[in-house]
């Protein structure tokens, strides 16, 4: 009976021409219902103003603003407004199309590793609708994943202008109040100055970072943090925390998601280019296509683009080393390199690359660390930094060299030179091996080594012609160093300082030279203390850290006692914690139950590294059963 009168109530409640069916939606301002038109018989989405704002003239003026400035918009990416109740009605409502979902937000929450391509190109369907409501003068200012549908897994659709702004200077924005959303505001937005077409760009970076990524790229313990952390554009590096996005997509990231409006993308139009033309070097001409055809069969579409991206940058990596662009031969390596760790192709390529005439001009021992790096399951991600860092600091070398007599630039400079870059793969690797380092304890019950100062080895002597003088540096000149974390979400201490979250506000710090030590820690990494000897020079010296994550910890509730087994080998009992080794900061596993007198429970749980999760296993009786 409670269900009938429930449903009597929903079917006598009343808008005008409106049967209000069902709620489907609820927020601050207003709630929206599945409703029945009678007059025209379609259903139709019913945003109706909560009763207790209906008296406030700002709620109804910004109500009016919402309804006026999309009605006037006809595009295929915007939701289509029907009807508008009117500033005098007793109920304010904006009737407009109904649709089916999911949001953005749901989307991605249900796809933890949407290929780039295809976070590429959802973002450009959005860009498409910004860019038609800025033509009619339409800011946005709240551009985030839940404003965005999947109508029937074909169509994107961006809905809810309720703040948006005209650029007459007419604003929903009420005095000393910051309207948006945190996580996806614009910088300008937060600290209360002007938007224009470009804050709605940042927010859709966020978007495309969010698709991209996995993960936002602004995260805090409340909003303030947050907002503080994009006015201040802290956030980690798109490449570093997932790269097999690529260095074409994270540059478009960084683009969009600039400090200063004059560094991104100035046009929506302008953003939707660059997508494509990262969505056409895997060959796909159809953007919209490609991301219909994924939602139709995520698995299928995913292992088929998985194979294009091999493909195509595997051939751009070819190409690059034959016109002699070793950089961008590295950027596509290191892509593919992320997909298939073992692709002959391209471990053939950079081997020939290590021999050749041009890379041995300027390789170092940094250089050589990293074409290992590539090689090694992309220990650490940001390969680029690492080249361009070593190119600047040897070719400086070289260059000052030639101002020295003959007999002084002769001899030890190119043998030291040819040994560098003829060091075999393996050889390398046991050099970059010799960095000591420490993980101590962090109180998560996982297994860490032991908890004792360990510190790099002394520097072998240096050639000649490699000392800071010969070079014309100051042996106490202080010198950039980058630090290159192979996981990401850490703070770093050096020299017992504070602590200070990596980021683009904080990746190299200049430091006198000699012996430094840093600790490198994190919510989801074991404690990491290591001392290094900074040499003197005038390159930017790059410092790769090797990070382990903490363990997930488990915790099995369940009906009967009995044995817990996890996906990769963890072990333990029920109701007891587990700890569980990650090689990524979230992961899934099964869990398997077994005990005397019940049938095997099987299920799944998602982990986190560094965060305890409960999971309950109801196991079914065997005698109950019978």
């Amino acid at each position: 009976m409670l269900g009938v009168s429930n449903a009597l109530i929903i079917m006598i409640r009343k808008i005008e021409k409106y049967d209000l069916l069902e709620e489907i939606g609820h927020g601050g301002m207003a709630t929206v219902f599945r409703a029945h038109d009678r007059r025209l018989e379609r259903d139709v989405a019913i945003k109706v103003m909560h009763p207790h704002l209906r008296a406030a003239p700002e709620a109804r003026r910004r109500f009016t603003r919402e309804a006026k400035s999309v009605a006037r918009l006809r595009h295929p990416n915007i939701l289509e407004i029907y009807d508008y109740s009117g500033e005098d009605s007793e109920e304010s409502y904006i009737a407009a199309e109904l649709l089916t979902g999911p949001t953005l937000r749901e989307f991605g929450d249900g796809n933890s590793k949407i290929p780039p391509e295809v976070a590429a190109a959802l973002t450009i369907e959005i860009a498409q609708a910004l860019g038609a409501a800025h033509d009619q003068g339409i800011i946005h200012r709240d551009v985030k994943p839940e404003n965005v549908m999947l109508h029937r897994g074909r169509f994107i659709k961006l809905a809810d202008f309720g703040i948006a702004q005209m650029r007459d200077g007419n604003t929903m924005t009420a005095t000393g109040q910051i309207l948006g959303s945190p996580g996806h505001m614009a910088p300008e937005q937060i600290e209360g100055r002007e938007c224009d077409n470009r804050s709605d760009i940042f927010s859709l970076g966020t978007v495309l970072y969010r698709l991209a990524v996995g993960c936002l790229p602004f995260t805090g313990s409340n909003p303030h943090a947050v907002l503080k952390r994009i006015v201040d554009s802290d956030f980690p590096d798109p490449l570093r925390v997932r790269p097999s996005i690529g260095d074409e997509l994270a540059a478009i990231i960084r683009r969009a998601m600039s400090r200063d409006r004059a560094d991104r993308y100035q046009t929506a139009a302008e953003f939707e280019d660059a997508l494509k033309a990262f969505v056409g070097i895997v060959k796909y001409e159809d953007p919209r296509a490609l991301w219909q055809t994924y939602v139709a069969d995520p698995k299928k579409v995913g292992d088929e683009l998985q194979e294009s991206i091999v493909e195509s940058y595997t051939e751009r990596g070819v190409a690059a080393v034959k016109s002699g662009d070793s950089l961008s031969a590295i950027n596509s390596f290191n892509r593919v390199l992320a997909y298939d760790e073992s692709n002959e192709t391209v471990l053939r390529a950079l081997d020939q690359m290590g021999r050749s005439h041009r890379v041995r001009r300027f390789v170092s021992a940094g250089i050589a660390a990293g074409m290992m790096i590539v090689g090694s399951l992309l220990l650490w991600p940001s390969l680029s930094a690492l080249l361009s860092n070593a190119e600047t600091e040897t070719a400086a070398t070289i260059e000052d060299a030639t101002d020295l007599p003959s007999d002084e630039r002769s001899g030890s400079t190119t043998d030291s030179l040819d040994t560098a870059t003829d060091a075999s793969a393996a050889e390398v690797l046991a050099q970059a091996q010799t960095d000591e380092e420490r993980v101590t304890p962090s109180g998560d019950g996982g297994s860490v080594e032991p908890d004792s100062e360990q510190t790099e080895a002394e520097d072998p002597a240096t050639p000649t012609l490699d000392t800071p003088e010969a070079r014309g540096v100051a042996s106490n000149a202080p010198r950039l160093v980058r630090f290159v974390p192979s996981l990401q979400n850490v703070s770093i201490s050096v020299d017992g300082a504070p602590a200070r979250p990596f980021g683009p506000s904080f990746q190299d710090i200049q430091l006198t030279p000699g012996r430094h030590r840093f600790q490198i820690m994190g919510e989801q990494v074991q404690t990491l203390t290591v001392t290094r000897n900074i040499q003197a020079g005038t390159g930017a010296l790059a410092i790769p850290f090797r990070l382990r994550l903490k363990p997930a910890r488990l915790y099995v509730g369940a009906n009967a006692n009995g044995d817990v087994a996890v996906t990769g080998g963890a072990r333990g009992r029920t109701r007891s914690f587990i700890n569980i080794p990650m090689t990524e900061s979230a992961t899934d596993v099964t869990i398997t139950v077994t005990a005397p007198g019940h049938r095997m429970y099987r299920g799944r749980q998602r982990v986190v590294a560094g965060r305890q999760t409960n999971h309950v296993a109801q196991l079914e009786s065997i005698a109950a059963a019978q």
